[in-house]
């Protein structure tokens, strides 16, 4: 069971180092992507929640798993401490119009 109490820490690494958990390499490339311009908001959101989600997939089976990838992007949406987390890994808030 993980660290913090069997809950998926979804938002990436910020210094991805020689300490780095596994799979936070991917979190760092979507987020540079994310930064480019290369990815929009919402698609990286549904990169992280596809990667949060995807160790339970065997478990629970394919129409489960993209139940709760949905019910883990809308949350990422509304809930409000969700939405500061994403604001302060990528600079901007689900649901807002992205700024040029």
């Amino acid at each position: 069971m993980p660290e913090n109490g069997g809950h998926r820490n979804l938002a990436p690494e910020r210094d991805a180092g020689p300490g780095s958990k596994p799979g936070s390499k991917r979190g760092s490339d979507a987020l540079a992507r994310l930064r480019t311009g290369e990815l929009t908001l919402d698609e990286y959101l549904d990169d992280r929640a596809a990667h949060a989600v995807e160790p339970l997939e065997a478990l629970i089976g394919a129409e489960r798993a993209q139940w709760v990838r949905e019910l883990l992007r809308e949350e990422l949406r509304v809930d409000p401490v969700l939405v500061e987390m994403v604001r302060q890994v990528t600079g901007h808030r689900p649901g807002e119009p992205p700024q040029h």
